[in-house]
């Protein structure tokens, strides 16, 4: 099934929003087929192609796209301008956009140095504007939480009926809710509960790109992934996860470095913190 733009009418157009489609069931980010509509800062993407291209002796576009989770067309685009800089060449072509390529000594050397400042090779991310614009739009279109469905979900919990009223009242309003008490007085299982409450999929990012700083966002340790086996994928954004709504329980005290972010020396990139991949924090 061919992709169809899928934004509603009355919502206003968020510059910054990616252009969605409509795959079978499924409202998703439509993958850019050139480099500008990637909406990156520039040579974000090249930088990320010669790094990859610098891992292997010689490597296909499929190769490239599937690294880089981009569609045939991009990849067809990154190729060339790298080829037209000299950072890798062409070795044989097996037909219309099908080519194998091998980085060049000088490809290789700027691998290196792109290297020492950052080691991610992995999907290329996106940008900070369009995550936020993608979460505001996601937001917007989530059926709202009532009351009675958060009563319901804590039915099995000795609680109150106003702390029932009170926690559907809270989750209901689309903030924050911060749970808190001593030890051992239900905490987790209160906001277990209420994370089942809450309806529907969205998309989230594997990485954010912020002034050339790639940013992991997607962890599978955190995030359940969507199975999306029985939709047609085609023409969808593959640097966007599909997962279920997240819940991440911590435990010690909420300090200023559980906001920040976390820098790996190792792979010289950043790992986003607990609170920026997920709605519900839970502390005990």
């Amino acid at each position: 099934m061919a992709p169809t733009a899928a934004t509603p009418a009355a919502t206003p157009k968020d510059p910054h929003l990616p252009t969605l489609c409509k795959v079978g069931s499924l409202i998703a980010p439509r993958a850019p087929q050139d480099i500008p509509s990637a909406g990156l800062e520039d040579r974000t993407l090249i930088e990320l192609a010669v790094k990859l291209a610098s891992t292997t002796a010689r490597f296909t576009t499929e190769w490239l796209a599937g690294r880089m989770h981009l569609s045939a067309a991009l990849t067809r685009s990154i190729l060339t301008e790298l080829c037209v800089e000299e950072l890798v060449e062409e070795t044989m072509k097996i037909s219309e956009g099908r080519s194998h390529y091998r980085i060049t000594q000088q490809g290789r050397d700027h691998g290196a140095r792109l290297l020492e400042v950052s080691r991610y090779v992995g999907p290329a991310p996106v940008s900070l504007d369009a995550y936020r614009a993608m979460l505001r739009w996601q937001f917007a279109n989530t059926p709202p939480v009532q009351p009675e469905q958060v009563a319901a979900a804590l039915g099995d919990l000795v609680l109150t009926p106003e702390a029932k009223e009170m926690a559907g009242l809270a989750v209901s309003s689309g903030r924050s809710l911060f749970i808190y008490g001593p030890p051992g007085n239900g905490k987790s299982s209160v906001g277990r509960q209420i994370h089942a409450a809450l309806p529907g999929d969205i998309w989230v990012p594997h990485c954010l790109s912020v002034a050339n700083t790639v940013i992991r966002m997607y962890d599978d340790q955190v995030h359940q992934r969507v199975d999306l086996s029985n939709e047609k994928t085609v023409g969808i954004d593959h640097r966007w996860v599909r997962i279920r709504r997240p819940m991440v329980v911590v435990g010690g005290e909420l300090t200023l470095e559980f906001l920040d972010l976390v820098y790996s020396p190792t792979l010289r990139t950043y790992e986003a913190p607990p609170r920026l991949k997920l709605c519900l924090v839970l502390l005990r």
